[in-house]
């Protein structure tokens, strides 16, 4: 239930953390909207992280409360830079260019895919001590599943548009109005 949520403490401060707050139950959410009220109102600082979640009123009660309070910041995709600082963590070595800038056209400097295609390359030998040691390939078995993964836990909607897009549609207002029905 609220395994995502914990309360740092040492002598002088408390900060509250909720992390993948996307996957919470709405209980567990409305708990956590309570909690960050009495936060706010005694000056605990607040981090809350979750993916987008469009449609979800209780998320959205929690990042309007965190807002009155304190700047919401929306990640995007990394920089061709930060992309290799990633790598160099996930890998746990330092990286090449070549592999960073390969990385990047691959992921589109997207964190999650940067990962999981790191890993990829990892278990089928494109990447050993932090470069490349062949050309990347078609994606394998492994990588496929991972993405498939990451795919099942979208809304329908955005599958539905995700189809539409690897089939070659361009994103623009029809197409979104057409698959989603908004």
């Amino acid at each position: 239930a609220l395994r995502g949520l914990a309360l740092l403490r040492d002598t002088r401060t408390a900060a509250l953390v909720v992390e993948d707050a996307q996957w919470l139950d709405p209980g567990s959410l409305r708990v956590i909207v309570g909690v960050a009220e009495r936060a706010a109102a005694q000056e605990i600082p607040l981090t809350v992280a979750h993916r987008p979640a469009p449609g979800d009123s209780t998320l959205a009660a929690l990042d309007a409360l965190v807002g009155r309070h304190q700047p919401l910041v929306a990640l995007g995709p990394l920089e061709e830079a930060e992309v290799g600082e990633l790598a160099a963590i996930v890998l746990g070595t330092a990286v090449d260019d070549q592999l960073v800038d390969v990385l990047d056209d691959h992921t589109a400097g997207m964190p999650g895919l940067v990962r999981l295609v790191l890993a990829a390359w990892l278990a089928d030998g494109t990447v050993v001590g932090g470069r490349l040691a062949v050309e990347p390939g078609a994606p394998g078995p492994s990588l496929v599943a991972a993405l498939r993964a990451e795919v099942d836990q979208l809304l329908p909607a955005a599958r539905t548009v995700l189809g539409a897009l690897t089939a070659g549609a361009d994103l623009d207002d029809e197409l979104l109005g057409a698959t989603t029905d908004l």
